[in-house]
């Protein structure tokens, strides 16, 4: 008698629509696979030339394909598949997804031959322009009601037109239910109303489970048994953590860590019971690479002990067989309950009878979603909800559908939920600011920093210079501290806040060049740059200042206050300021000694210039920026170089200085 698992009989249920099996049938075996980013740790390239590598490579990015063109052809040139798996679509949410960007969408996963696409249902962007996840920190999950499914299907039905290959739905990950009904319900009939298959995340399935709401925990195979597993075509499987929140365990997404017992668990589950699974795909971005090859070496072994999919778990087995040595054996199960056969998948879910929803208005007034944007983004609107929820959501305008909506989320996943998306939300906007931001912290502490995180404006291309004016207040605002007045410590006296705005007016400057330099190329691209001045320069050439170039004199050189500041960098710098590393006595040390000034020689440089997917949304346009740093004030050298000037007119020692930042491509010859 075979011991191999078995699809049920009567896998073609009732649930999903015939046509809908017969293009899921259609699609293709592809094995197990990684979820990587292209330009970051590890190499999805790299990866994939390996003994063991991925058989398949998804990848999020920019809609621009040419972004990823010339890495999904080196993988296809080595005959490894990709999948377009963005975070850049509202499945949910009131927000429509405008149709050029939906059809931009639609052309990268044509052009890269992405067998399907698949995303999180969750909120991407607030607006009326598409945008990405990040710029709301991560996805915000969908509200589990009646009008919150209403507004999926608008949603989904707006991602899917013009789309030619099948859409997968995968939940997102939770801290917290919103809404009166179970998300994995709630997600059935989205599927059954829309027509889609589904991605299952085996940690998304744990942290579903661990944020239910008190005395509604059920076990993984129960919480499946809410699903159509006929339409299951793609298995993640990701590392994580778990965190206690107050008397709540939660789980949270961390791709850079090991896979945890429970998530395996979670994946065999799906594995035994999904029919149609075609692929399993190990996320790894961020990992060490040394983590990625096992990684997907354990997911080959139960992909062949316990998919239920005759053609996946044939194909998992020869790629254990191809990476491993001729003398290692296939593995084998040691338990002998593995090898029965699997049960036939039960009846299905308690309100899986349910008719589909009909298409609500685009947007019903008191949509819950942008209240509930706003408790994840704004301090004091999350902590009245937190000492008063109904209160709370009364002063937010909340209707009383709404309130009954939001009310019962709880609390320690709504925290833990805004921590996290806190955490990358100023770790990005922090990254331009590194000192000025360091330097406010200690004034005004890290809190008043977070303050105007649900500001619109930090959601738009104008966020480093909106955060840049929110520092500038908080410099002309009062300190934490207002009564400590001594000039051996106060970071109120004038030395210091004349040393902050110096560093300040250095950061904002170098961001607003960049913006500048991109605005002025939106519709079209920018003239290359020219190469600096390779060498000596002719007495009859006339020095000039460049396109982009801006200059700032400060007090102290910019390596002494990031000295002061313990060498906080801009990849770091949130999570510095959060640990409080930083002694505000070195700053004032700094700020209090005589005056060393420098002048900053700062130039915006275009770089790749990509053209804007759909009307009304920026290019992609790459900014590197050159520098130099000069002792003393050099206002009078530079009001010298003013194109008419020739060089045999200069000082000598301005003509060296010349020399060395035309080399550097800091100036440039007047034609």
């Amino acid at each position: 008698m075979s011991t191999e698992p078995t699809a049920p009989a009567d896998a073609q249920t009732q649930d999903a629509a015939p046509h809908l099996l017969v293009a899921l049938d259609a699609l293709p075996v592809l094995g197990v696979g990684v979820s990587l980013s292209f330009g970051v740790e590890p190499d999805p390239r790299r990866l994939a030339q390996q003994p063991g590598g991925p058989s398949f490579v998804e990848y999020a990015g920019p809609v621009q394909i040419d972004t990823v063109r010339a890495e999904v052809e080196a993988l296809a040139a080595a005959g490894v598949p990709v999948l377009y798996h963005p975070s850049c679509l509202n499945l949910c949410g009131p927000w429509p997804n405008p149709p050029a960007w939906t059809a931009a969408v639609a052309a990268h996963v044509e052009a890269v031959g992405s067998a399907w696409l698949a995303q999180d249902v969750a909120v991407c962007f607030a607006g009326e322009a598409g945008g990405y996840s990040v710029q709301l920190g991560y996805f915000v999950p969908p509200v589990f009601s009646e009008d919150g499914l209403a507004e999926a299907i608008l949603r989904v039905n707006e991602a899917k037109a013009g789309l030619g290959r099948p859409l997968l739905l995968e939940p997102a990950p939770l801290a917290f239910w919103a809404g009166a009904l179970h998300p994995l319900d709630w997600l059935r009939r989205l599927a059954e109303a829309t027509d889609c298959g589904l991605l299952l995340d085996a940690g998304h399935l744990v942290s579903v489970a661990m944020a239910a709401p008190r005395g509604q925990a059920e076990p993984i195979g129960a919480a499946l048994d809410r699903l159509d597993l006929d339409r299951v075509i793609e298995l993640h499987i990701a590392g994580g953590a778990i965190e206690r929140r107050g008397d709540r365990l939660l789980y949270v997404d961390q791709h850079e860590l090991p896979i945890l017992p429970e998530v395996w668990a979670a994946a065999r589950e799906v594995l035994r019971r999904a029919p149609r699974l075609r692929a399993v795909c190990v996320e790894c971005e961020g990992a060490a690479a040394s983590l990625a090859l096992p990684a997907l070496e354990k997911a080959r072994q139960e992909v062949s002990l316990h998919a239920i999919h005759d053609a996946l778990r044939a194909k998992a087995r020869a790629e254990l067989q191809a990476a491993a040595p001729a003398s290692q054996a296939r593995p084998r199960r040691d338990d002998k309950r593995e090898d029965k056969r699997r049960d036939q998948r039960e009846a299905s879910a308690p309100g899986s009878g349910r008719a589909a929803v009909a298409p609500a208005a685009l947007i019903h007034p008191g949509d819950p979603h942008p209240l509930l944007l706003r408790l994840l983004l704004d301090p004091a609107a999350r902590a009245a909800f937190i000492a008063e929820p109904t209160a709370a959501l009364q002063a937010l305008g909340a209707t009383a559908k709404a309130q009954a909506d939001l009310a019962q989320i709880d609390v320690q996943g709504l925290i833990l939920d805004a921590e996290l998306r806190a955490r990358y939300l100023m770790s990005a906007l922090c990254r331009p600011y590194p000192l000025s931001a360091a330097a406010l912290a200690l004034r005004c502490g890290p809190a008043a920093l977070m303050a105007g995180l649900a500001d619109p404006a930090l959601r738009t291309e104008r966020r480093p210079l909106r955060f840049g004016e929110a520092l500038m207040a908080l410099l002309q605002g009062p300190p934490a501290d207002p009564a400590d007045q001594d000039p051996a410590t106060s970071l109120d006296q004038p030395c210091v806040l004349e040393l902050i705005a110096a560093i300040l007016s250095l950061e904002a400057g170098t961001a607003e060049g960049a913006h500048a330099l991109r605005e002025a190329h939106l519709h079209r691209p920018p003239a290359p740059e020219p190469p600096p001045h390779p060498g000596q320069v002719p007495d009859r050439a006339r020095p000039t200042l460049p396109p982009n170039l801006r200059a700032f004199v400060l007090p102290q050189p910019p390596g002494l206050v990031k000295a002061a500041l313990d060498g906080v960098s801009a990849a770091d710098a949130w999570g510095a300021i959060q640990a409080r590393q930083h002694s505000a006595a070195r700053l004032v040390s700094v700020a209090r000694a005589a005056q060393n000034p420098v002048t900053v020689l700062i130039r915006a440089v275009p770089g790749r210039w990509l053209p804007a997917p759909v009307p009304g949304l920026p290019p992609l346009f790459e900014v590197s920026h050159r520098t130099a740093e000069l002792r003393g004030n050099q206002a009078r050298f530079f009001s010298q170089l003013d194109g008419q000037t020739r060089m045999a007119d200069l000082p000598p020692r301005s003509r060296g200085m010349v020399e060395v930042l035309l080399r550097a491509g800091l100036l440039s010859l007047a034609g």
